[in-house]
């Protein structure tokens, strides 16, 4: 493990891999923050 090395690279993912799983967390997210408002 190289001190470069990103945390998503470590763990096998790609890097579109990584971004799809990160925005869809935020998704939901916002999603759940928007149902408490109402």
């Amino acid at each position: 493990m190289s001190k470069g090395t990103s945390f998503w690279r470590q763990a096998g993912l790609s890097y579109l891999q990584y971004l799809n799983i990160s925005s869809r967390a935020v998704r939901m997210v916002l999603k759940v923050s928007l149902t408490v408002e109402i």
